[in-house]
Order: structure tokens, then C-alpha cells, then sequence
């Protein structure tokens, strides 16, 4: 099912549209204040149906800790977190991975931070795109990897606090993460985890996708802004499976937020990928690709290594003082622009500051 919300400025009106040196040093949270977020629990308590509303007012704060968990200081984390409401906030980390489990009587939220993904680079030389069999399908072998190295850590605090309502949440790898860490909860079946994530990759493939939108039917919000070039990875290989997504999309334009599922029954043709792409769409993808029309195509092995040519150069050009610049005419930085979690917090800010939800015709 597709639909388009159109978001008209001003009026926040939506209608619908059928188609370290020593010294002071100041911490700033780049107006994400927690002061906008007092007693996130008590709202955590409450049922999101991500099929037929967004709760903005959830995506709020689960966005404002998604970009949080980024910050190298972990105090800093733990105060923000503290100060939403939680008692107990537990620091999770594995190599440059990290996680944050943060408790308050019966609510828990699970937050992913990945590597610092600014650097293609790092996809091609820390990840494969090897996949394995992980309960009956075939997911990603790297990103399984990161999480079960956390996994027991995660595991225990679970087991120590018993929490009723379990809220997972993460940006670009640590949506990945906390996708594979919401279909263990979920597998378990003792209990039933919300999933809210921010340009994640794909994770496992079409098969894998359609029976993680049965298992987290209901329960899993993945957002993408604008050209974010992040959720088009893993890229396509000749004899492996073609990646999916599951969940419902929430794809944010310039001027409209466009909600769909992410898993197709039939193909989606390439010439609707032209209308969105900030790059060309392949004329003839390697594999038929079961996907909203409103998402960027998976990379092809050609496209993606374009990409790390084009990463290399940029790097080469850090540290120069036109690098910038010189980036900007070769257009080299314009896929990550909009995958930046800033981003994603300016556009939930802009599209949820006139309501807390907003209820999706027809579904």
C-alpha cells in the first residue's frame, strides 16, 4: 500500500494525496534539549501502530537518543538519558560499537550507535556481505556478528529489570543492529519489541524481509530522509540474495512524507526509482527488487564501487582548505547529506511540530 502525505508550509496542514586538549569544554545537544523531553516512560507505555498513525510525539525522543548515542562522552548520554526519566542507563560496547540500555520500573529502550559510517570506506573494509542463517533466514553475517557480541550484556539487563515495554531504536548500522536485536526479542516470543529506525541498511534478504513485516507486524517504523544513499546498502552481488526491507516506510521529501510498506508483492519498476533517486536508477536491476516505488534501489556492485572511488578522493581532499569546496563541485558528499542523524531530527521536528500523530488514511 502507498500513500502520500502532502506537508504544506506555512500551516503545518496535511492532506492526502491518493497516489582532546585540556581545559573548559562546553556540551551543547544541538537543540535536541532535554528539557522538550521530560517523562518519555510514561509515554513509552503507550501503543504505537505504525501501519495506521505516526506518533510523532514518540519519534521525538527516540530520534533525540538515536543522535545522542553518538556522543563520545558517555556521561553526557547518561545525563541526557537520566534526565528523560530513567533510572538505571547500562553502557554496552564492543570494538566501536555501542549500546545503551536505559531502565525506569517497567519501560526499556535499547539504543544503537554504529562506526562513525561518514566513510564508505569503512562499510567495504569492517563488513562483509556474507550471509547466514539466522533463525531460518538468511541475514547479513556482519551485522549478526556486531549484535551477538552484545547480545548477552543486553540479554542480562533484560533479564534483571523484566521490562514490559521495550522500545529499540537506532541510526544507520545501529538501525541494523537493532533490527537483528528486535527479531531475537521478538523470536523469543516472551515478548513483544517496538522497532524505530533512522536510514538503516538492509539487513537480511526478500524472503528474510517478509517474514521480519509478519513478526514485527505493527511494531516497526523505519525512517529515510530525502536521497540518504545508506538505505540502498548492502549492494547487490552476483550469487548472493538481493537485501530487502521490512517495516513501514516513512520517506521524507522536501515537502512531503511518504508512507508505504517497504515490502512489495510485485516488483517495482525502475522508472518510479528516477523520480526519487538523487542518482540514476539501473535500467535493468540484477534481480527483481520488491520494494516501495518511494525507495532508492539497492547499489549494484558497479554503482557501489563508483561510490568508494568517489569516497577515496574525498578523503584524499580532507584536511586541504578548498577541500570542501572541491567536494561540493564534484558532488561527492551529496549521498551522505541526508543520511546525517541531524537530518533525521530536523525533518521528524518539521513534519510532527503541528501534532502528536498523525492518523494514515486508509490503513
Amino acid at each position: 500500500m502507498f500513500t502520500s502525505i502532502l506537508f504544506v508550509s506555512p500551516g503545518f496542514t496535511y492532506a492526502q494525496d491518493v497516489s582532546s586538549a585540556m581545559g573548559t569544554r562546553t556540551y551543547q545537544l544541538d537543540g535536541i534539549g532535554s528539557a522538550s523531553f521530560k517523562n518519555i516512560p510514561a509515554l513509552l507505555r503507550e501503543k504505537w501502530n505504525t501501519r495506521a498513525e505516526v506518533r510523532w510525539d514518540i519519534a521525538k525522543p527516540l530520534s533525540a537518543i538515536a543522535y545522542q548515542v553518538y556522543e563520545e562522552e558517555p556521561i553526557i548520554t547518561r545525563y541526557f538519558l537520566s534526565s528523560m526519566g530513567f533510572d538505571l542507563v547500562t553502557e554496552i560496547r564492543h570494538e566501536s560499537m555501542y549500546a545503551y540500555v536505559a531502565a525506569t520500573d517497567d519501560v526499556m529502550v535499547i539504543a544503537f550507535r554504529g562506526t562513525n559510517l561518514t566513510s564508505l570506506s569503512d562499510w567495504h573494509v569492517n563488513w562483509r556481505y556474507k550471509q547466514v542463517l539466522h533463525h531460518g533466514h538468511y541475514f547479513h553475517e556482519g551485522f549478526v556478528e556486531k549484535y551477538l557480541a552484545m547480545s548477552g550484556k543486553i540479554r542480562e539487563s533484560i533479564i534483571q529489570h523484566k521490562p514490559k515495554h521495550i522500545w529499540i531504536t537506532g541510526h544507520s548500522l545501529g538501525g541494523a543492529l537493532a533490527t537483528i536485536c528486535a527479531v531475537d526479542l521478538a523470536h523469543a516470543g516472551q515478548m513483544q519489541p517496538n522497532l524505530c529506525t533512522f536510514g538503516q541498511p538492509r539487513v537480511t534478504d526478500s524472503a528474510g524481509a517478509e517474514w521480519l513485516n509478519k513478526l514485527l507486524l505493527k511494531r516497526y517504523a523505519r525512517f529515510v530522509n530525502g536521497s540518504d544513499i545508506v538505505p540502498s546498502l548492502p549492494p547487490t552481488y552476483p550469487y548472493i540474495r538481493t537485501y530487502g526491507h521490512a517495516g513501514d516506510l516513512y520517506a521524507f521529501g522536501m515537502q512531503e512524507l511518504t508512507i508505504s510498506d517497504s515490502s512489495m508483492t510485485a516488483p517495482a519498476t525502475t522508472t518510479a526509482f528516477c523520480d526519487q533517486c538523487g542518482r540514476p536508477a539501473p535500467t535493468h536491476p540484477p534481480a527483481p527488487i520488491y520494494q516501495s516505488t518511494a525507495e532508492l534501489p539497492p547499489l549494484d556492485q558497479q554503482e557501489y564501487e563508483a561510490l568508494l572511488r568517489q569516497e577515496q578522493i574525498s578523503s584524499q581532499m580532507h584536511g586541504k582548505n578548498d577541500a570542501g569546496e572541491n567536494a561540493m563541485r564534484a558532488g561527492l558528499f551529496d549521498y551522505f547529506l541526508d543520511h546525517k542523524m541531524r537530518k533525521y531530527l530536523r525533518a521528524i521536528e518539521s513534519f510532527g511540530s503541528a501534532e502528536t500523530t498523525l492518523t494514515i488514511p486508509g490503513r
